[in-house]
């Protein structure tokens, strides 16, 4: 699914056009080497909130889409950091009635666990429903990880093999524990 531009009319948020909104997506479209974790990846992660999962709308959730990776670079604790950013942006920051439970959503992400609510990691994984998608996300995913780290092509092959037997391992443990 093709997205025309960052500030496009996205489905299911109720941030957009909001201060938080623009300044996330403005960010995220900023820096050209980020080929995968970008605007586009948050519109996706909106279009499967709304199409893919038909979720309630969540304020807490809107905002762990939009921010999850904000902050998207070769340091480590991208997520707390992107969290942090949240935060900062937030009028009231950690004091927002939304913040504890977005900065759950997007911690979750870290390292895809389910839990016992299980949407943002269902929706940043959605993706993979989709061969075609899949395969064009893992391209993006590869260029960026040469372009922000460096990384060779057989490295960054050798990676997501062993990412994805973690995330199958951690799936079948989390699916267990979901209420049926």
């Amino acid at each position: 699914m093709k997205m025309s531009s960052p500030l496009a009319e996205v489905p299911w948020s109720r941030l957009q056009g909001t201060e938080i909104f623009n300044a996330a997506m403005t960010h995220q479209a900023a820096n050209a080497r980020r080929h995968y974790h970008n605007a586009a990846h948050v519109q996706r992660l909106y279009w499967h909130a709304a199409v893919t999962f038909q979720l309630p709308y969540s304020r807490a959730l809107d905002l762990a889409i939009l921010t999850h990776d904000v902050i998207f670079d070769c340091r480590q604790d991208r997520e707390l950091r992107s969290i942090d950013w949240l935060a900062a942006h937030l009028p009231d920051g950690e004091d927002d009635p939304d913040f504890l439970e977005a900065k759950r959503y997007i911690a979750s992400t870290i390292d895809h666990r389910l839990t016992e609510h299980p949407e943002m990691v269902l929706l940043d994984l959605a993706d993979f429903i989709d061969p075609k998608v899949s395969l064009e996300n893992t391209d993006l995913l590869r260029k960026e990880a040469r372009d922000l780290n460096g990384v060779a092509p057989e490295i960054f092959a050798m990676g997501c093999s062993s990412y994805l037997e973690g995330l199958h391992d951690r799936f079948k443990q989390g699916a267990a524990q979901l209420p049926a």
